[in-house]
């Protein structure tokens, strides 16, 4: 009954403390600004919620003391009273403000509009039309951008903290092991990749064009690569600013977060290619996940593979020398597939 009341509790701070800075946005800002405002705080506060929320959500996972200790703290009747009073009281002010304020944040809000400055077009000769077609498609659709970017990378820590946790208790993890994890998660959860026919529009329509599907694949690859290692880079950075690497470790970490980039962006491209998703499921939560967390589970359990022959000494090298040549190993492999395997019956 203690984590029921606490839940709620905290929804309804949440939800008032929205609409509380939505209502002063809308007044506060000028209409030629006031939408900016709101794009930021979408999508700060969706990724500041989901950060803390994963946060919670792992401590609770992990230390189940704290469930006794909510439990013990709230007393069901004294906090349901305060629970009431807090509902009476977030209810009373959101009715001030929207007689306040809401009307004039409203009218506020309508009158904005974005600006384009007028330019000339200038004609332009389309050197690379597969580039173009990936970047249209995956720079237009801000849910693929935004939206994917902070689940993946609210996955990436809760991912981590869990192999960390389960594989620490076995003594398998080694030096590096926590860079490496972190690492390949990034790179496993490349949403852009694994759905880049599934959230294509045009696929129905390329068939009709002159268009090569094998190098239509090739870029597809590289416009999931070229995302996903911004993402592989600012953790990179993080982990190396943070842990105090050596110059030769730092760089092996990022050649090993490059490489395993490619082959996770390869491999999810060509298992959205082999199994797409249908156009008329209504079932968003499995948008792009099949693939995804294939290629997932096929990273994550390569990865502990090679941590543990190097722990065994089965093999006479560092984890983070061994995994960076066998990612190599892999992106050499899948591109001498996609480079030879021409046939339309057997590869794109």
């Amino acid at each position: 009954m203690g984590i029921i009341l606490f839940c709620w509790l905290s929804v309804l701070a949440i939800d008032f403390l929205v609409f509380l800075v939505s209502e002063l946005i809308g007044t506060l800002i000028s209409s030629a600004l006031v939408g900016y405002g709101f794009i930021v705080f979408q999508y700060g506060a969706f990724l500041l919620l989901a950060v803390v929320a994963g946060n919670v959500v792992t401590i609770l996972l992990f230390e189940p003391r704290i469930l006794n200790l909510i439990n013990t703290i709230f007393v069901p009747i004294c906090w349901l009273l305060i629970a009431i009073a807090a509902f009476l009281l977030f209810a009373v002010m959101s009715l001030i403000g929207a007689k306040y304020w809401f009307i004039r944040g409203y009218i506020n809000t309508q009158n904005f509009q974005h600006r384009r400055k007028s330019r000339a077009v200038r004609l332009t000769k389309i050197k690379n039309p597969y580039l173009l077609l990936e970047w249209k498609r995956v720079s237009r659709n801000k849910e693929l951008i935004f939206f994917s970017n902070i689940k993946n990378i609210l996955t990436v820590f809760i991912l981590c903290g869990f192999l960390l946790r389960n594989f620490g208790k076995l003594g398998l993890p080694g030096t590096y092991s926590l860079e490496l994890f972190l690492l390949v998660s990034c790179c496993a959860v490349n949403t852009i990749s694994s759905t880049a026919y599934s959230s294509d529009p045009n696929r129905s329509y390329l068939a009709f064009l002159p268009i090569s599907t094998h190098q239509l694949f090739l870029w597809k690859t590289i416009q999931g690569f070229i995302w996903g290692e911004i993402t592989i880079f600012l953790f990179w950075f993080g982990t190396v600013f943070l842990h105090g690497l050596s110059v030769a470790d730092a760089c092996l970490l990022l050649i090993y977060g490059t490489m395993m980039n490619y082959a996770c962006s390869w491999l999810g491209v060509f298992l959205d290619y082999k199994m797409p998703r249908s156009t008329n499921s209504t079932n968003e939560l499995l948008h792009g996940n099949i693939s995804k967390v294939i290629v997932l589970f096929v990273s994550v359990a390569l990865t502990i593979c090679e941590i543990t022959f190097v722990a065994q000494g089965a093999i006479p090298m560092s984890a983070l020398l061994f995994s960076t040549c066998i990612s190599a190993a892999i992106v050499v492999a899948e591109f001498s597939y996609w480079l030879f395997c021409r046939r339309k019956e057997d590869f794109p």
